[in-house]
């Protein structure tokens, strides 16, 4: 009886089910080049501000956070640092 029953629940006869058509639309493709591409400009001009002193506070925070970090990776390991780090960011 078991058996009849286990053996239509993994009947593997039956037919896929269809999938369906996927396809990206060249103005949504734009869209999304045109996004990532405003995204990375800024972060750009903004990395250029910073590595030439333009906004000398943003530059010391920069560096200061920068200076924490390695002295704190001085301290432990990269993936003891990626757990805590991780941690961090979800509390």
């Amino acid at each position: 009886m078991y058996k009849n029953k286990l053996t239509v629940f993994f009947s593997f006869d039956r037919p896929a089910p269809p999938l369906p058509q996927l396809h990206l639309s060249e103005e949504m493709a734009n869209e999304v080049k045109t996004f990532i591409r405003t995204r990375v400009n800024d972060l750009l001009s903004v990395s250029q501000d910073i590595a030439l002193g333009k906004d000398s506070r943003l530059f010391l925070k920069v560096a200061a956070y920068l200076w924490i970090i390695s002295i704190i990776g001085g301290l432990t390991d990269f993936l003891t640092l990626a757990y805590t780090s991780k941690f961090l960011s979800i509390m």
